[in-house]
């Protein structure tokens, strides 16, 4: 099922700079590549599918940031059709 997901990725690169983490350091617990941590904090992980949803899910979760202050907006086509 196709997703519109809109999201504020400066704010997990904002947290995980304050906790004094790397790129690599979350790319390697989140099982991720550094280059897809780079692309989701730039807002540019828009080839990703599904597995964007997941990665900035766990990510935020690592920094113990809640979700809703990263995701902006989130629509399924069921949300759309109702």
């Amino acid at each position: 099922m196709p997703t519109k997901l809109i999201y504020d990725g400066n704010i997990l690169r904002q947290a995980r700079i304050a906790q004094n983490k790397s790129i690599g350091d979350i790319a390697y617990t989140l099982c991720s590549s550094s280059h897809q941590i780079s692309d989701i904090e730039l807002n540019s992980a828009t080839s990703y599918g599904f597995l964007r949803q997941i990665v900035i899910r766990r990510y935020a979760e690592l920094l113990s940031i809640d979700l809703n202050t990263v995701i902006t907006q989130f629509e399924s086509d069921l949300d759309i059709i109702n």
